[in-house]
């Protein structure tokens, strides 16, 4: 429930897989974006100016880019301050698969990356009692990330 609670208030993405936002504003046109967007990136850093457009080639490339990794290698990722702090100053792995995932891609952490030896987040236990990976401790980093900067 919480992990819906955050994307309610602002925690995901508005860039469509096209690269539009939500109003069918297209790359290279200043657009309507959630406050979460402004931290999205490649590895480089951002992929929206200061003025709201987004860069078409970096997030073509970027969004269908595979599995995060540190250092920073293809796919998108988280570039807010205090979560590369916790990240050890890395910017932390968003969801980009390299085929678009609808409704995942974009707004997600990267549970691909967070796992095994990466993995920092905390578990839960589904009502069968089986354990699932529970990516809310980073996501409420992230969100804290967005509170900040508004």
């Amino acid at each position: 429930m919480i992990h819906e609670l955050l994307h309610a208030v602002g925690f995901g993405s508005a860039i469509q897989q096209n690269g539009n936002d939500p109003f069918g504003t297209t790359p290279g046109n200043a657009a309507f974006w959630e406050p979460f967007d402004a931290f999205v990136g490649d590895k480089d850093g951002a992929i929206i100016d200061g003025n709201g457009i987004l860069d078409a080639t970096k997030w073509n490339a970027a969004s269908v880019g595979g599995t995060g990794s540190v250092p920073a290698s293809d796919g998108l990722y988280f570039h807010g301050t205090n979560a590369k702090n916790a990240n050890g100053g890395n910017p932390v792995p968003v969801y980009s698969p390299t085929t678009w995932q609808s409704g995942s891609s974009g707004s997600h952490l990267d549970g691909d990356y967070y796992s095994g030896a990466n993995d920092y987040v905390d578990e839960c236990i589904n009502r069968d009692r089986t354990r699932k990976k529970n990516f809310e401790s980073g996501g409420v980093l992230a969100f804290c990330e967005i509170l900040v900067s508004r």
